[in-house]
């Protein structure tokens, strides 16, 4: 499990398996029907970010589910 720092907020993790984790509310955060995610960044803005957008941002490498 991987922080996630790029201009998210600070309790958001990402395991390598591609779950994303919201630590304050001690939650997995779920996707949309097009694996699109719902995040707070550093602002407390909400934004929209795919899982695989996300993935390679943190891994630097590129995510896929066989």
């Amino acid at each position: 499990m991987q922080q996630i720092n790029n201009g998210l907020a600070e309790y958001y993790y990402i395991e390598e398996d591609g779950q994303v984790y919201n630590s304050k509310d001690n939650s997995i955060v779920k996707t949309d029907k097009k694996h699109i995610l719902k995040l707070r960044d550093k602002e407390n803005k909400r934004i929209s970010i795919s899982l695989k957008t996300l993935y390679k941002k943190v891994y630097g490498k590129p995510f896929c589910k066989d």
